[in-house]
C-alpha cells in the first residue's frame, strides 16, 4: 500500500517539478534583484515566460524510479484494469499534476506580496508533501478536512488511489471524492493564476 502512495506522489511531483519548482522558488530573488522587470517587459505572459526559462531535468529521475516503484506495487495489488480506469487514471495525473502546480505557483506568488517567500515554497513542496506518503486514515480527522477541504493534497494521490484499490472501508466523507482529482486540479490552477495576476497588480519594481 505505502508503495502505490509513495509512488504516485514521486511521479506527480517530478512533472509538476520539471517546469515549476525552480521558477517558484527563484521568484524571491528575481524580485529582489529586479529581474522581474525584464519578464514584464516581455510581449508574453509572465507566468509563461518564468516558467520557460528553465527546465529541470534531473526530475526524470524521479520518473524512472516511479515507474519501477508503480510495477512493482501493481503486481501486489489486485485490480482490474478496464478502459474506464485507464482513462481515469490518464485524467488523475493531469489533475493531480495541476494540484502539484498550483501550490508551487500559489507559494510563488507571495514573493509578490512578503519579502522572503522562499521558506513558504520549500514548505509547501516538501512540508506538507509528505503527508503524501501515508494514508489518509491515519491522520486525525482535522487534517482529513484540512488535507481534503483547505489544502487539498488528499486528491493527489489518496482517493485515487482509493479508486483503483477499491477498498471495502466505508469512505472518510463520501465516495464521490474518489472521482474528484481532475475536477480539483482545475479549481486550484485557476486560483493560482488569479492568486498570481493579483500579485503582479501589486508588484512594485526594486528600482534597480
Amino acid at each position: 500500500m505505502v508503495f502505490v502512495y509513495m509512488a504516485f506522489r514521486t511521479y506527480l511531483y517530478a512533472l509538476s517539478g520539471m517546469f515549476i519548482k525552480h521558477p517558484m522558488l527563484d521568484m524571491e530573488s528575481m524580485i529582489q534583484q529586479g529581474q522581474f522587470d525584464s519578464i514584464l517587459t516581455k510581449p508574453i505572459n509572465p507566468l509563461f515566460h518564468v516558467i520557460a526559462r528553465q527546465f529541470e531535468y534531473t526530475f526524470a529521475g524521479h520518473i524512472v524510479l516511479y515507474i519501477f516503484t508503480f510495477g512493482i506495487s501493481i503486481n501486489k495489488i489486485e485490480t482490474q484494469w478496464s478502459l474506464g480506469k485507464i482513462l481515469f487514471f490518464i485524467t488523475f495525473i493531469f489533475g493531480a499534476v495541476l494540484i502539484h502546480s498550483a501550490f508551487m505557483i500559489i507559494t510563488g506568488s507571495l514573493s509578490f506580496f512578503i519579502v522572503k517567500s522562499k521558506v513558504a515554497v520549500e514548505t509547501a513542496i516538501y512540508g506538507l508533501r509528505s503527508f503524501l506518503d501515508y494514508p489518509l486514515t491515519i491522520f486525525n480527522k482535522f487534517i482529513q478536512v484540512v488535507l481534503t477541504f483547505i489544502l487539498p493534497y488528499a486528491f493527489v494521490n489518496y482517493y485515487p488511489a482509493e479508486y483503483f484499490l477499491r477498498k471495502t472501508n466505508p469512505p472518510i466523507f463520501n465516495s464521490a471524492l474518489y472521482y474528484m482529482t481532475p475536477v480539483v486540479g482545475i479549481i486550484m490552477i485557476i486560483l493560482a493564476i488569479l492568486i498570481w495576476n493579483n500579485g503582479i497588480k501589486h508588484y512594485k519594481s526594486t528600482g534597480s
